[in-house]
């Protein structure tokens, strides 16, 4: 058994595949496997994977018929030896000190996640050394709310593999991190946080987070809607206060991005409808008060709105 196993699902990332692999094998900690998940790729992927198979022995590949990002990370976590687990994406990179500075922040603070900081990149930068990078010990929940986007990315993180027990991402999903991280972070307790960036995050014009508006970007707010019966059930009010305003933001950047796409005009009429009921139901019930969200109620009752403050 080794340390870390290093999860990378593979699909149509041909011109970048290398420079992931290679920012892997040349990590400061060697006691790891790479677990390349070929999804079917249509490209030269496959070859390349079993490329880098032959010339290392902690390269292992699985060969798969495409099931999306979900079901490559699900096929990655089934093989897993490691005690610690670790996602990247194929066209994003890392620093060479990522692995060891994440366990080194895990074991020293006796925590089950530690977490480094992201950079959104265009091209690859030299490397900066790190020295004595400085974590701090957080509740898990609390960092789920307070630092909302670096907590929800599957990526970035180191975990014990412990956690997923139970645990699976949903197949066929978008914004599949969405509908995992925050059972992590909760069944962790604590996280170990370091402000280091030391995961390169590839603005890929191909990516998901880049293609044209669909439907499946609605995945998020079933995501977040599952994430609030959760915090329910576990009675967590305090969170789900903070959860239940970003939550409803994210109801209101889909509808204004819908708003003028004839296209998505019953889904622009649905969400404006769920933002109402939101605004009315939970909104008071999370006591999320009308003078510190106006702008929520300016979208989902204009008429309303404009009355009051004429």
């Amino acid at each position: 058994m080794c340390k870390i196993s290093v999860i990378v699902p593979v699909y149509n990332v041909e011109p970048y595949l290398r420079r992931c692999v290679d920012s892997i094998l040349n990590q400061t900690f060697s006691d790891f496997e790479c677990i390349l998940v070929d999804d079917g790729s249509p490209d030269g992927c496959p070859a390349i994977c079993d490329e880098y198979a032959e010339k290392d022995s902690r390269v292992k590949v699985i060969h798969k018929e495409n099931g999306g990002l979900s079901d490559a990370r699900n096929a990655g976590l089934d093989k897993a030896n490691g005690k610690y687990v670790s996602f990247i994406d194929s066209d994003d990179w890392i620093h060479p000190q990522m692995l060891e500075i994440l366990y080194k922040g895990l074991v020293d603070n006796n925590v089950l996640i530690s977490i480094c900081e992201y950079k959104l990149v265009e091209h690859q930068e030299p490397y900066t050394a790190v020295t004595e990078p400085i974590f701090e010990k957080r509740y898990g929940m609390d960092f789920l709310i307070t630092n909302n986007i670096i907590a929800v990315i599957a990526c970035s993180k180191l975990y014990d593999k412990r956690l997923f027990d139970g645990i699976r991402y949903p197949y066929g999903k978008w914004h599949e991190d969405e509908f995992v991280t925050y059972k992590l972070l909760y069944k962790a307790e604590a996280v170990a946080y370091t402000d280091k960036p030391l995961y390169f995050y590839f603005q890929n014009e191909n990516g998901i987070t880049k293609s044209a508006y669909t439907t499946k970007h609605l995945d998020a707010l079933e995501a977040m809607e599952e994430r609030d019966k959760f915090l329910r059930q576990h009675k967590l009010s305090e969170c789900r206060k903070l959860a239940m305003y970003k939550y409803i933001k994210r109801i209101r950047e889909q509808v204004e991005i819908t708003k003028f796409t004839p296209e998505f005009s019953r889904e622009h009429k649905r969400l404006k409808r769920w933002m109402q009921k939101k605004l009315l139901s939970e909104g008071i019930r999370c006591n999320i008060r009308f003078r510190n969200c106006t702008d929520l109620y300016a979208v989902a009752f204009p008429k309303t709105t404009k009355l009051l403050f004429v």
